[in-house]
């Protein structure tokens, strides 16, 4: 798995747990 998806797997967990930038995330991770 490459070190950028568990990045972002990671700050996935922060933003759905926060509820914050959303929008944010998708564009920079999916």
């Amino acid at each position: 798995m490459p070190a950028e998806r568990s990045i972002c797997m990671e700050t996935a967990a922060v933003y759905i747990e926060k509820q914050r930038d959303v929008n944010k995330f998708k564009e920079n991770c999916l």
